[in-house]
């Protein structure tokens, strides 16, 4: 019986290869699909449990780039949330963004204090936490509330 030495080696070089491939293939479709993601342009209502605490507007400015426009909104607000900020350009980095707001709020005898916010943001799942450090009103017929985390979630609308 004859047997071919180079059929066989090519034969095992070809199904090592496709093997190898097939384990590295997935690999680059997610550094693709990374690497080309945009944030989501659009207007979307940002809720926690207890409420909304806005309304974005997010545009792309650039690969990697999110500009969110922060306001108000319109349903039910969360009451321990002061609301109202613009932010500026975001950068966003494999779905990823942070930034920091400091929106406005009145006192109950009509100060007007802000309140420290502090925003991550994933674009991939449209979800997100918020560390604030509420109004210190005590001096202003208030009271001080201690510092708290929300998680939040973004729908387009």
């Amino acid at each position: 019986m004859t047997t071919y030495a180079h059929c066989q080696s090519f034969t095992s070089t070809s199904i090592r290869s496709a093997i190898g491939l097939g384990a590295f293939a997935p690999l680059l479709l997610v550094v693709a699909g990374t690497a080309s993601a945009d944030p989501p342009n659009g207007t979307y209502d940002v809720e926690t449990p207890q409420g909304q605490i806005g309304e974005w507007t997010i545009t792309s400015c650039g690969p990697g780039c999110a500009h969110i426009h922060f306001d108000g909104g319109g349903k039910k607000q969360d009451p321990e949330m002061a609301t109202g900020a613009i932010i500026t350009d975001t950068k966003v980095f494999n779905g990823q963004g942070s930034f920091t707001a400091n929106p406005s709020s009145l006192c109950p005898d009509g100060t007007s204090l802000t309140q420290a916010q502090s925003y991550t943001v994933n674009l991939a799942t449209m979800t997100g936490t918020v560390a604030v450090i509420p109004l210190r009103c005590a001096a202003h017929r208030g009271s001080d509330d201690p510092p708290f985390t929300r998680s939040f979630t973004l729908t387009k609308t």
